[in-house]
This record gives structure tokens, C-alpha cells and sequence, in this order.
């Protein structure tokens, strides 16, 4: 989600608690490996220790906060990969402080997905939203049909939801 979309919706529903797509938090943090140079330091297989110490960070958004702060956090600080020669251990010390320092720091609760009940991704909506285009095989369709192929979509949904509500599967 956007930093706009996610200050926007603070300001309409302060009550509210805001959670990225655990899929684009993962694929966020294995991108920023990519951009610094870790990425063969990451997919060594004689030397593992990046590999398991990301995997690691990645997989603790799925933990309990207080295991998080008191545990997983104290061990990734310890063991931060050294690095196979000296530009890469300088890489990956500034990867370690600014990157994932900061992302403990300033985002944890956004990525945070212990108590998330909800949908752990966007896939549902990004499947939607790939269906939707299907409909229409120009990039501005006419408004006519713009608004049939619409019609129908949010009838086909609203049936869906009573059958749902009805407890009733298709």
C-alpha cells in the first residue's frame, strides 16, 4: 500500500490498523538484496548464512510482537552475516543498519501479520482486478460498455455475497 493511501485512511478511520501484503513485504525486502549486490551472497549455497538470516527477518513478520522485540530481533542483530570479502561485508553491514534497522524501527506494525485475520496478500484483490481487465480489450473502453460489462460484474458479486451469507457455495 502507498504511504498516501495508508496516511489517507489514518485520517478517515484513526481506529483502523493498516497492514501491507505480506507477499509484497517479502518481495520488498529480496528487490532491496538485488539492488545492494547481495543477491549471489544470498543464493550461495556453500555459504548459507544470508540466505537463513533474511529468511529469518522475513518469516518473523508471522510472530508475536513481544517474541519478535525479545528474541528474533536480539539474534538477527547478533548474527549478521560477515560477508565473503570486504565489499561485501560493507554491503551488507549498511543493508543490515539502513535497511533492515530502519524497517524494524519505522514499518514493523505495518508488516506485522501475527494478528491478522484478514488476508495475509492482495492476491484476492489483484485477481479481481485481472479479471476486470479481461473484460475490456482496449485501455479506454467506450463508456457504454464500460458501464454493461460493470453492471453485470457488480450484480454477479452481489449474488455471490447473498449465496455466501446464505451459506451457500458455488
Amino acid at each position: 500500500m502507498e504511504i498516501s493511501a495508508m496516511n489517507a485512511c489514518r485520517q478517515v478511520f484513526p481506529e483502523s490498523r493498516i497492514t501491507t501484503c505480506y507477499f509484497h513485504f517479502a518481495k520488498n525486502i529480496m528487490d532491496k538484496v538485488h539492488r545492494v549486490g547481495l543477491r549471489d551472497y544470498y543464493a550461495d549455497r556453500d555459504d548459507t548464512s544470508m540466505y537463513n538470516w533474511i529468511r529469518i527477518f522475513i518469516g518473523s513478520a508471522l510472530l508475536p510482537r513481544d517474541l519478535f522485540d525479545e528474541r528474533i530481533w536480539p539474534y538477527i542483530e547478533r548474527n549478521v552475516p560477515q560477508g565473503r570479502d570486504s565489499a561485501e561485508e560493507v554491503n551488507v553491514r549498511s543493508f543490515a543498519t539502513n535497511y533492515i534497522g530502519d524497517y524494524r524501527k519505522n514499518h514493523r506494525k505495518t508488516w506485522d501479520q501475527f494478528d491478522n485475520d484478514g488476508p495475509r496478500t492482495t492476491d484476492h484483490a489483484e485477481g479481481w482486478h485481472n479479471q476486470l481487465r479481461s473484460l475490456f480489450p482496449a485501455v479506454h473502453p467506450q463508456l457504454g460498455l464500460f458501464l454493461k460489462e460493470m453492471r453485470k460484474e457488480v450484480n454477479s458479486q452481489a449474488i455471490r455475497g447473498e449465496e455466501l451469507f446464505k451459506g451457500q457455495e458455488s
